[in-house]
C-alpha cells in the first residue's frame, strides 16, 4: 500500500468494544477544507475527545442515535470532504500497538472549527454485520 493508505484495525474484541472513553484523544484524519476554507493537498489529523451526545442534541437541534458518536473540540474538527475517513484510537491489538478504527465521519455544522461538535458513526454499532459481510 501507499503510504497515506494503510489498513486499520477494527474493534473485534468485547475489549475494544467497550473502549470508548471520553478522556481519550481520539485522532481524525482527512483531505477535507481547512481553516482558510480550501481542500488540503496534504493528509491532515486533528486529537479530538468524544463529547457527551447532549452536547450534539444542542448543537444540531436533533437527537443522536445511538449507532452515533458526538465528537469535537471548540477548535478543532473534521470539515467538508473528510466524510467517510476514520476517527481512530491507538491501542494494544494483539500484543502490538495500532490503530483502530472507532468511528466514521459524518457531518458537522456549516462552519467548521467554530465550537459545535461533529457527529460520527461509530462502528461498533455496524461490527456484526461487518464481520458477517467479511466472513469471520
Amino acid at each position: 500500500l501507499v503510504e497515506h493508505i494503510r489498513p486499520i484495525c477494527l474493534p473485534t474484541t468485547d475489549t475494544l468494544m467497550q473502549e470508548m472513553d471520553l478522556d481519550k484523544d481520539f485522532l481524525v484524519t482527512g483531505w477535507g477544507k481547512t481553516e482558510n476554507g480550501t481542500l488540503s493537498d496534504v493528509l491532515r489529523e486533528a486529537n479530538i475527545k468524544l463529547k457527551n451526545p447532549q452536547a450534539c442534541q444542542q448543537s444540531f437541534l436533533r437527537d443522536i442515535a445511538q449507532s452515533q458518536l458526538c465528537v469535537g473540540d471548540t477548535t478543532r474538527d473534521s470539515c467538508r470532504g473528510d466524510s467517510g475517513g476514520p476517527l481512530a484510537y491507538p491501542e494494544e491489538y494483539l500484543t502490538t500497538q495500532r490503530f483502530v478504527q472507532f468511528g466514521i465521519v459524518s457531518y458537522g455544522a456549516h462552519e467548521c472549527g467554530n465550537g459545535y461538535p461533529g457527529v460520527y458513526t461509530k462502528l461498533i454499532s455496524f461490527m456484526p454485520w461487518i464481520t458477517n459481510i467479511l466472513g469471520t
